[in-house]
């Protein structure tokens, strides 16, 4: 059984959920949690299951820290663990780079269109960031997407 539409279906919800609401429900957490872990244990038996649970426990330890600095929504943090249960511990890691490379592209463009940039990089400076909330899961799915298509994961 493909875990491919299973995954895009959770991570494109979450994604048009954090755009239209600034928030990703728990329920549909839970939801790809439990197919994630479903599908491992039906695709790989009990070893794949722990690769899917050690993968969902990277995805939490990997934005953890940004969330604890208020700079991460905990939807985000979490929306990371279904990544890792989806697709294992490598590819949560690869996640988390091409995620942190998009989302601050995108944290660039969306500073420079509303003309924050400037005073942006004055409060990085004296280490306080600005109180903007930008939908991260964009980034996060777009960065699971870039390790999900990477050739040397399977």
């Amino acid at each position: 059984m493909s875990v491919t539409f299973p995954f895009l279906a959770v991570i494109s919800l979450a994604t048009i959920l954090d755009l239209v609401t600034r928030r990703i429900s728990n329920y549909l957490i839970l939801i790809g949690l439990a197919a994630a872990f479903i599908l491992a244990y039906v695709n790989g038996g009990l070893g794949a299951l722990a690769n899917s649970v050690l993968g969902a426990t990277l995805g939490l330890l990997v934005f953890i820290y940004p969330y604890v600095k208020s700079l991460m929504g905990a939807g985000d943090v979490k929306l990371m663990a279904v990544v890792g249960a989806f697709l294992g511990p490598y590819a949560v890691l690869l996640t988390a780079l091409y995620a942190s490379m998009i989302g601050g592209l995108i944290v660039l463009a969306y500073l420079l269109y509303r003309g924050l940039l400037a005073e942006s990089l004055s409060r990085a400076f004296r280490l306080r960031f600005s109180s903007e909330r930008i939908p991260y899961a964009f980034a996060i799915s777009l960065g699971a997407c870039v390790a999900l298509l990477n050739p040397t994961l399977f």
